[in-house]
């Protein structure tokens, strides 16, 4: 891991969407009583297989709270949250990146960025 996580004491909340070695390395630091949401599995779509928490003993020993989140579970709220997040972005209170690959022959190179960490944000091909 790249990044050296320091809290300060630790983590209260954590949403997770890579899973892996990242994810060990929270359950390491999370405080008694955490919440962790998780909502995806990028390590997992390119290992080849499954990945289990090492770490997975945390959960009791700090008992925490593991609950899955699922955007289609949401999905009759889509209109309501897209008034709020356009407020935001008008606003200038949220800052979209986007990566862009040039070209419709480049869109495999562009999909695969989805999956090993490549981009920072959307990505979108530009035709």
């Amino acid at each position: 891991m790249g990044a050296q996580l320091d809290a300060g004491g630790g983590f209260d909340v954590y949403f997770d969407n890579v899973g892996g070695p990242i994810l060990d390395a929270v359950l390491t630091r999370m405080n008694h009583y955490g919440r962790i949401a998780v909502c995806g599995l990028v390590s997992d779509y390119t290992s080849g297989g499954r990945t289990a928490p090492l770490e997975f003993d945390q959960v009791l020993m700090r008992r925490l709270r593991i609950e899955g989140f699922f955007s289609p579970d949401f999905m009759d709220q889509g209109e309501r949250l897209t008034q709020r997040l356009r407020g935001w972005y008008e606003a200038g209170e949220l800052i979209m990146p986007y990566d862009v690959t040039h070209g419709l022959e480049n869109t495999l190179t562009a999909y695969a960025k989805l999956f090993t960490g490549d981009n920072v944000g959307k990505v979108i091909v530009e035709l």
